[in-house]
């Protein structure tokens, strides 16, 4: 298969794809994979070391995806702990009857968890109870439903419901 003789090595070896002394070049299509195969820039090439460059190859990539999985997992705790000191502050805003900041935290908890069903339904009741925005209560209980799929199930979309249809009866 490869150019360099080596008739009886497998020629899907990871090897293939880090040989130092190879100039990458052709691609072979197989069944469900693309593969590149090296051409050996001269005749042959040191197996011990391609098996080296092989395995640090190999070690690089699962500490790239590992140090990947780890950030993702820090940045959601992270946001979770966001998240929560921003519904505490909403709470406290909705008992000193600050309804403009408790509003201005639930957008804040939406930039940070846009597909929070809570904060979209708390942004309605708000919009339409407190501030005087049909239009943004609208939009935001029309969101929870969105975003819940309709499933009547979940209790955010059946509140969404119920109050998207109130505040339409009474705009009529």
């Amino acid at each position: 298969m490869l150019d360099d003789g080596s008739q009886n090595r497998d020629p899907f070896s990871p090897l293939d794809l880090v040989d130092p002394n190879a100039a990458f070049g052709a691609i072979e299509r197989t069944p469900n994979r693309l593969r590149f195969l090296a051409r050996a820039s001269h005749g042959g090439g040191d197996t011990c070391q391609a098996r080296q460059t092989g395995a640090i190859f190999l070690a690089t990539m699962v500490s790239a995806i590992l140090r990947h999985v780890t950030r993702e997992q820090s940045h959601v705790e992270e946001r979770a702990v966001i998240v929560a000191a921003l519904r505490r502050q909403i709470d406290r805003a909705i008992a000193e009857r600050r309804f403009h900041f408790a509003n201005h935290f639930c957008n804040r908890v939406l930039a940070e968890d846009p597909r929070n069903l809570e904060m979209w339904l708390l942004r309605g009741y708000l919009a339409w109870h407190h501030l005087n925005d049909p239009r943004r209560a609208v939009e935001s209980f029309r969101q929870v439903l969105i975003l819940g799929g309709f499933e009547s199930s979940n209790a955010y979309v059946a509140q969404a419901r119920v109050s998207l249809a109130q505040l339409l009866e009474r705009l009529s």
